[in-house]
């Protein structure tokens, strides 16, 4: 099958498409398009102009104050749609406006999955260690271990001290 992505980049001001039969593996369904895009990092990465965390495909296509790329199903036998060297931008608005989409990826910015992840782990440096805990116990037992198999370290010979003589 093949589909039409439409995606409003914030960063060109523009709507920009990209037909999956530019992708280098075909998906069958809907559904195997978020693993298309996966593996396809530099030509989705050109077509969304930024890096993305992709979701998976949902059949409904509401709107969503979040970003999200829209699907639409397109003919197998039809041209293929932009080459990255022409603006389709009124043609694209024109599509999107007589046909409907059979479904949206959702698309994160990974910034701000760092931030929250970011503010999680702070969270969480926060707040004391608790000895009684399994995973603190492990450690401290590893720790012991480690120390009890290593030998020793040999304490340096002292050397005699030399005294200059005066001239």
């Amino acid at each position: 099958m093949r589909y039409l992505l439409a995606f409003y980049s914030e960063t060109t001001s523009q709507w920009r498409c990209l037909d999956t039969a530019r992708l280098p593996v075909a998906a069958e369904s809907a559904e195997d398009l978020p693993d298309a895009l996966r593996s396809a990092y530099c030509i989705t990465l050109r077509w969304l102009m930024a890096r993305y965390d992709i979701g998976a495909f949902a059949p409904s296509a509401a709107p969503s104050p979040a970003q999200q790329i829209l699907v639409y199903a397109l003919e197998a036998d039809s041209v293929i749609i932009n080459d990255e060297t022409e603006y389709l931008g009124a043609w694209l608005e024109m599509f999107m406006r007589s046909n409907s989409p059979v479904g949206v990826i959702a698309i994160q910015d990974p910034r701000d999955t760092s931030q929250s992840s970011m503010a999680k782990l702070k969270e969480r440096a926060g707040e004391p260690l608790q000895s009684a805990d399994p995973a603190c116990q492990r450690t401290m037992d590893l720790i012991r271990d480690k120390s009890a198999a290593e030998p020793e370290p040999e304490q340096p010979a002292e050397r005699p001290m030399v005294r200059e003589r005066a001239s």
